[in-house]
């Protein structure tokens, strides 16, 4: 499988927060792959009250606590609602890719999500 592609754009009240460009391939092993498959329930969401992603069984996959550097930038809530909500949507789309069935190559990396 073609390395997959994602970029990833936060804007909020018109001004670029982050930008996250990811091979998702180059960063995800076989084994880890196999892992995922066995331990997540898709899909996936963000839970903006309790700080953490969930399964579709609703079941805690992991926390999102950001409040190292993020606790002294403006609106450090907001930031740690984007990563969150970005996680989830990179794990969804990390998901939906792997179990896609479809001939054309080149359809699947150039998917875009929005």
């Amino acid at each position: 499988m073609p390395n997959l592609n994602l970029l990833i754009t936060c804007i909020r009240e018109n001004t670029i927060i982050f930008d996250l460009n990811i091979k998702i391939d180059d960063m995800i092993l076989e084994k880890e792959k196999k892992l995922i498959r066995e331990t997540i329930e898709f899909p996936v969401q963000y839970d903006r009250v309790q700080q953490t992603i969930r399964d579709a069984k609703k079941m805690m996959v992991c926390d999102i606590r950001g409040w190292g550097k993020i606790q002294f930038m403006n609106k450090p809530e907001q930031r740690q609602d984007a990563i969150g909500e970005v996680i989830a949507k990179l794990l969804n789309e990390y998901h939906f890719k792997e179990n896609l069935r479809c001939d054309d190559e080149q359809l699947k990396e150039d998917m875009v999500f929005i």
